[in-house]
C-alpha cells in the first residue's frame, strides 16, 4: 500500500492518472459484483430447491454455498456455451443440406456434418421403406458406417429398439446408458457406445426416417441437445423432400425426353413405311395407266409428253425448287417437286414471266404442288373403288349364273369361259381333284 508521503511526491499529473485508474477499478468491481449477483440470484433461483436442501440438512456451510454457487456458475458457463454451439452447428448443416438436391450426396453430407459440427461419436440415418415396415440405413459416419450401408443393416419397424421405436410413435427416444437399457441392440461395430439419440425424421406429419446419435459418454445428451436435432431433423426433412421432388422431376423430364426420342423413332418409321407404300401404289398405278405419264403446254397445244427436264429431274432428287436464271434474253424455268407423304411422285416446271418475282412463283408453285399431290392421290383412290365395285359387280354376275348350272361340269365351263373374257385372257384351265401328301411336291404326274 503506498503511503501518504510517497504519494504526495508523485507530480499532480500521474496522481489524477493513478485516482482516475482507481476509481475505473472501482466501478468494474461494482458492475461485476451486480452480475454476479444477479446470475446468482437466477442460479439460486433455478437450484434453489437443492441448494435449500443442503443447507437445511447442514450438509454445507457459508463457504461450501460460495463453492456451490462457483460450480454452478461454470456449468452455466459451459451450457451457455455449448448452446452457442449447438445454434451455430444447426444454422450451419441447414444452410449446406438445403443447397443439395442429391438423395445420397444429403444423406452423407448430413451425417458427416452433424458428426463434426456437434461433436458426436457416431451418427447415422435410417429411412422408412415404402411398405412402411422396414427402416433401411442410407447413411453412417466412418468406415463402420459404410460396411453397415454396404451390408443394407436395416430395422423392422416398430421393432423392439431405439430405431424400431422411433420410426412408429415419430417421438424423440433417448437412452442415457445403453448397457442398462433393454431396447438397445448392442452392435459390436460401435463398442464404444454409452448413450444413444434418435429422432424422427418427418415430413409433414408423416414419418419418413430416422436421425441417430450416439456418443461415448453416459447422459451425454441434454434437453438443448434435443432441441437443436430437432430443429435439424426438421431441416432435414424439408431438404430430403426437395431433394425428393427435384429427383422426380428429373425422372420425369428423362422420361419424358425418352417418350419424345421414341416418338420420334417411330414417327420417322411411319414415315419411311409411308414413302415406302406410296412409292409403291404409284409406281404400280403408273405401270398400269403406262399412257398417263405428263403432259406439256406449249403456245399452240397441250401435248401427252414423258420426258422430264433436267431441272424437274433435279427437283424430284433434291427434293426442293430449282429455279435455272438463263442468259440476258433468255427464259428462265422453275422446277418444283410434286411430294405425297415425302416421297416424290412427279415435278412441276413452268417458264415465267421475266418481271414476275421469284419468290412469289417458287411459294406459289409449291402451294400448287402440295395440293395437287393430294388431289391426285384422291384420284387414283377414287379410280381403284371404281374397278373394285366394277370387279365386284363382274363376280357377282358370274355368281348368278352359277344358278343356272346343273352339273358339275356346266359350272365349271361357266367360270373358265367368264374368267378368260372378264380378264381378256386368251386360255385357261381348271383341275379338280384331291391330292394325296405324296403329290404335294407339285411335280408333274403323266
Amino acid at each position: 500500500m503506498m503511503n501518504r508521503q510517497r504519494f504526495n511526491e508523485i507530480p499532480v499529473e500521474d496522481r489524477l492518472s493513478i485516482v482516475s485508474m482507481r476509481l475505473v477499478q472501482f466501478i468494474a468491481v461494482i458492475l461485476i459484483f451486480l452480475a454476479i449477483i444477479g446470475l446468482f440470484a437466477l442460479i439460486i433461483r433455478q437450484e434453489a430447491d437443492a441448494l435449500r436442501v443442503l443447507l437445511l440438512g447442514g450438509v454445507i456451510g457459508s463457504s461450501g454455498v460460495i463453492l456451490y454457487l462457483a460450480n454452478m456458475l461454470d456449468e452455466m458457463v459451459k451450457r451457455a456455451r455449448r448452446n452457442a454451439d449447438l445454434l451455430t452447428a444447426t444454422a450451419e448443416v441447414g444452410q449446406i443440406t438445403a443447397k443439395i438436391l442429391d438423395l445420397d450426396e444429403l444423406f452423407n453430407r448430413a451425417v458427416e456434418l452433424i458428426r463434426d459440427r456437434f461433436a458426436y461419436y457416431h451418427v447415422q440415418i435410417f429411412m422408412v421403406d415404402d411398405t412402411r415396415t422396414v427402416a433401411r440405413l442410407v447413411a453412417s459416419t466412418g468406415d463402420v458406417g459404410q460396411k453397415l450401408v454396404e451390408g443394407e443393416y436395416q430395422i423392422r419397424v416398430g421393432s423392439r429398439s431405439v430405431i424400431g421405436r422411433v420410426t412408429q410413435v415419430g417421438e424423440p427416444l433417448i437412452v442415457h446408458d445403453t448397457s442398462q437399457d433393454p431396447m438397445v441392440v448392442k452392435n459390436d461395430l460401435l463398442p464404444a457406445t454409452r448413450s444413444e439419440l434418435a429422432l424422427p425424421i418427418l415430413d409433414g406429419d408423416r414419418i419418413i426416417g430416422a436421425l441417430d446419435v450416439q456418443s461415448t459418454r453416459v447422459s451425454a445428451f441434454k434437453l438443448t441437445d434435443i432441441q437443436a436435432l430437432q430443429v435439424m431433423t426438421t431441416q432435414l426433412g424439408t431438404a430430403i423432400r426437395n431433394a425428393r421432388l427435384f429427383e422426380a422431376q428429373s425422372t420425369s423430364l428423362q422420361e419424358n425426353k425418352r417418350l419424345f426420342f421414341e416418338s420420334e423413332a417411330n414417327l420417322r418409321e411411319i414415315q419411311r413405311l409411308n414413302r415406302q407404300l406410296t412409292r409403291k401404289v404409284w409406281g404400280d398405278y403408273l405401270q398400269q395407266r403406262q399412257t398417263l405419264q405428263g403432259i406439256t403446254l406449249t403456245p399452240h397445244e397441250v401435248q401427252e409428253q414423258a420426258t422430264w427436264t433436267p431441272d424437274m429431274i433435279q427437283a424430284s432428287q433434291r427434293r426442293r425448287p430449282i429455279v435455272n436464271e438463263l442468259e440476258e434474253g433468255g427464259k428462265r424455268t422453275i422446277a418444283v417437286p410434286i411430294a405425297l407423304r415425302g416421297e416424290v411422285i412427279g415435278a412441276i416446271e413452268i417458264e415465267p414471266d421475266p418481271q414476275a418475282r421469284t419468290d412469289d412463283l417458287v411459294e406459289m408453285l409449291q402451294a400448287v404442288a402440295q395440293r395437287l399431290a393430294i388431289s391426285l392421290d384422291n384420284a387414283r383412290l377414287f379410280e381403284e373403288a371404281q374397278q373394285s365395285a366394277i370387279q365386284e359387280q363382274r363376280i357377282n354376275e358370274i355368281v348368278t349364273q352359277y344358278q343356272s348350272a346343273a352339273t358339275v361340269d356346266d359350272l365349271l365351263q361357266i367360270t373358265i369361259k367368264e374368267l378368260t373374257q372378264t380378264l381378256g385372257a386368251e386360255a385357261g384351265m381348271i383341275r379338280l381333284g384331291v391330292l394325296s401328301p405324296e403329290n404335294n411336291n407339285h411335280e408333274d404326274k403323266p
